[in-house]
């Protein structure tokens, strides 16, 4: 009755190690039965206390019915003595109902955003999920008059039981799409799983500074002393954008990613290094800039291009799809190799990086003083 995570062959009802006999049958009765019962202890023990959960979803490694099976009897029984004679049997069913048919749901959300997920993995989480719920119905089966102290007892079980929900069915998805395998309006409409990168925060350090001008959406991650001048748009919505510490992202740029396209285009990212400049106007779509390069006003970089560090675009330049600019200073459209950089050349570059980590610096206080006049 259970099964290995990654739908192997059967297996026990806990992890097997090197003392683990290779079949149940050559062991005592009461060792596999007290192996099982540890099995569904250890479980019960991540739903209550989710931060003990192994992390990669190996607490429910090994799936099994056994669990799910007592909870939900035990739930349907505890809710139909308390429910009207007429209804017992109604009551007692609907639970097997309800866990059966969300466990459907969540197997076919799991399956639409790539997610490695059986239903009856769904069945092992869900129905051990509703162990808060078991006890909440213990708990107002004896507490019978006084309404709102069984009103914050449901409450209590149900988040506890959502959150453990939650937290386990993330570990059984891809990471970048975590967000959507909880979420049921990705079963609802099922073209939101195909954009995942829309649902993150930009991640920003207090040591980094946005111009209220700009735009910053998405899956991007903004590294230490970074600056982002007014009307810069930087769009993670499709994929990743990752800014390096120590660059700046001058007024007016645009910055964008490639998504994937159903199988027919992979998604790329746009990486920008360590002490990068991106000067003003520069548009960037799913390329790479390494550290120590400096991008001239108005220019164009495209699709899988790199530019290697200590390499300088001229003004306007155009770098196509794929193309690699080596160090050296880059010029036209499209762009080409002009001559080496010249040493002031090469000190531009980094003193530019600093430069604006200055800039920035004083922009930060000029708002530190400018709030605390208002608050006065």
């Amino acid at each position: 009755m259970s099964r290995d995570l990654e739908g192997g062959s059967p297996t026990g009802m806990m992890e097997r190690t090197a003392d683990t006999p290779d079949s149940t049958l050559d062991e005592p009765i009461r060792v596999t039965i007290m192996r099982d019962v540890t099995a569904v202890a250890q479980k019960l023990k991540y739903v209550m206390l989710p931060r003990a959960r192994v992390e990669g979803g190996a607490g429910l490694r090994n799936w099994d019915l056994w669990g799910p099976l007592i909870l939900c009897m035990a739930l349907s029984v505890i809710l139909a003595l308390q429910a009207p004679d007429t209804q017992k049997g109604y009551v007692f069913s609907m639970i097997f109902v309800i866990v059966w048919l969300g466990s459907a749901v969540v197997t076919v959300n799991g399956v639409l955003i790539k997610g490695k997920i059986s239903f009856f993995q769904s069945v092992c989480v869900l129905g051990y999920c509703v162990f808060p719920l078991v006890i909440s119905a213990i708990v107002c089966f004896f507490v019978k008059n006084y309404r709102i102290v069984k009103l914050l007892v449901v409450l209590a079980g149900f988040v506890w039981s959502t959150g453990a929900s939650v937290g386990f069915m993330s570990e059984l998805v891809p990471a970048d799409r975590r967000a959507l395998g909880v979420r049921f309006s990705s079963i609802v409409s099922p073209q939101f799983s195909a954009f995942p990168h829309v649902f993150k925060r930009p991640v920003v350090p207090d040591s980094a500074f946005i111009h209220p001008a700009a735009v910053v959406e998405g899956d991007v991650r903004v590294g230490q002393d970074v600056s982002i001048w007014p009307m810069a748009v930087i769009r993670a919505d499709v994929d990743t954008i990752v800014i390096g510490d120590r660059s700046n992202i001058q007024d007016g740029c645009v910055l964008h990613v490639r998504g994937e396209f159903y199988g027919r285009q992979e998604g790329m990212q746009l990486i920008i290094g360590e002490d990068v400049s991106i000067g003003h106007a520069v548009t960037l779509h799913a390329c790479r800039i390494e550290p120590g390069t400096l991008i001239g006003i108005g220019s164009i970089i495209l699709d899988g291009a790199v530019v290697q560090e200590g390499t300088i675009m001229g003004a306007g330049c155009v770098l196509p799809p794929g193309k690699v600019a080596t160090p050296g200073l880059w010029i036209g459209n499209p762009a080409r190799r002009l001559r080496d950089l010249s040493d002031s050349e090469k000190e531009m570059i980094k003193y530019n990086a600093a430069n604006y980590v200055n800039l920035k610096n004083a922009w930060k206080e000029k708002k530190r003083l400018d709030a605390a006049k208002e608050s006065a």
